[in-house]
Parts: C-alpha cells; structure tokens; sequence
C-alpha cells in the first residue's frame, strides 16, 4: 500500500503516473472541460520537463496528464502534430517547456541569436495554434544551463515572457527553473525541502538538485534517473503550479 506520509514512496508512485491521471477526480476552475470529465493537460517539451514529468502529474490530481516531451527536442519537433492533439485529446490547457536544444534535425544546429530567433518564431507558431482556438497556453523557462557552450535561457525567459505579454490572458508564462537555482544563480545544491531526508539525500540541510553534466537534475545523472531527484521533483511542481492554480485543485 502506498504511504502517502513516505515522500520517497510517493516520488516512486509519481513516476508511475507518467501520461495517466494521479487520480480519479473532477476537477474546477478557470479552465474549460466538461462537467465530471477529467481535462486533458497536454506537457511539451524536452529532457528537462522529461525528467519532471512525474512529480507534473503528480501535482495535477485529476487531470489525465499527456506527456508529449523527449531529450533533444525543440518546440518544431512537435509543431507538426500540435493541431492533430488538439482534434485527438480536446485539452483544456497546453504546457510548454523547451530549453534551447538545437540539435534536432528541424533547428539545424543554430546556436546564439540564430537560435533565439528560430525558437522566438516557432513559439509564436506554437501558441496561435492553440490559443487561436480558447486553449490557455502556460509556457515555462528552464533553469541556467552551464554546461552548454552557449546557454540559451536568458534569452529565451525573454521570448516567452513577451510571448505571454503579447497574447494576453490565454497565454501565461512562468519561470520554472527558478526552482531550483540560488536567487537566481546556478547551484548545485539547495536547502533541503522538509520532508527531504537522508533517504533522499539531503546532508546537512542540503540536497542536490542538479546532475554533474550542470544541465540535468538527476544527481547521479542518468533518465530515467535510478534514485530521487530534488530538482526533478521542484521543477515539475513549478510547472505545474499555475495550471493547479486554474484549475482550483
């Protein structure tokens, strides 16, 4: 049986949950669905939403959480098939997090403002097809990312907060990664959270929360990651935030 008291148990439950439902309820608020109906939540994005899907679905009860995110992805890797998932799931709300990636085929290897632009033009892509049709569109920043020769994310936090300030009310942005820097900066290690415990970790109050490679969050690195991860765990409940928040869960 699973101890919801047991934050390890309930960090292994939650990588069960992976394009399922937490659980069977109906939810409220300020997105749309059918009444009794639990509304589709459609995830986008690459290893870095991959490796938080679980704690996202964890933090969304009663939601049928879609995971439509993989390492090495960019927002065109799924711009093809966005309106097909609005036609096949109905989702009540899209999420989206991309991190800079560029080595998929459809951004051919860009790197500096080259890349900014492509994802700038691809993100404008991405939120008409969706929010020209009712769908709220939350999108969300990555953490910094050192352990790229060029890292994207100060000027993609920027594509997307005007991305959102543009849009207006549909379309929200968040600064996910946030959750697991130091007042903004990059850390390895933050305090650990307080159910956070020896079993998952935490030493002297601290915990890690991102992977050697300084991109990642498994601290041993690796995904699926083999052990608990603090930072996977704070960034798919930053991203899942707002969307409980909507939704009054």
């Amino acid at each position: 049986m699973l101890d919801a008291e047991d934050p390890l148990m309930r960090w292994r439950h939650a990588r069960l949950l992976v394009g399922v439902a937490a659980l069977a309820l109906a939810a409220s608020g300020c997105i749309g669905f059918r009444d009794g109906a639990r509304p589709p939540v459609i995830l986008y994005g690459d290893s870095i939403s991959y490796e938080a899907q679980g704690a996202f679905a964890w933090e969304l009860p009663g939601v049928d959480v879609i995971q439509s995110n993989f390492p090495t992805t960019a927002v065109c890797t799924y711009l093809d098939q966005m309106a097909g998932d609005i036609d096949r799931y109905h989702p009540a709300a899209v999420v989206l997090e991309f991190a800079g990636n560029s080595i998929t085929p459809c951004m051919g290897g860009l790197t500096g403002q080259a890349l900014i632009d492509k994802y700038a033009a691809d993100a404008e892509a991405a939120t008409a097809i969706f929010a020209s049709r009712g769908i709220p569109v939350y999108w969300m920043s990555a953490p910094l990312l050192p352990g790229w020769p060029f890292d994207p994310t100060p000027g993609l936090r920027t594509v997307y907060r005007d991305l959102a300030a543009r849009w207006g009310s549909l379309v929200s942005y968040t600064d996910a990664g946030q959750s697991v820097l130091a007042n903004g900066a990059y850390t390895d290690t933050l305090p650990c959270l307080s159910w956070e415990g020896p079993a998952q970790g935490c030493q002297g109050g601290q915990i890690v929360v991102r992977s050697p490679d300084r991109v990642h969050f498994c601290p041993v690195g690796g995904a699926p990651c083999p052990v608990y991860s603090s930072g996977g765990w704070r960034f798919g409940t930053a991203m899942a935030a707002p969307v409980r928040r909507d939704l009054g869960i």
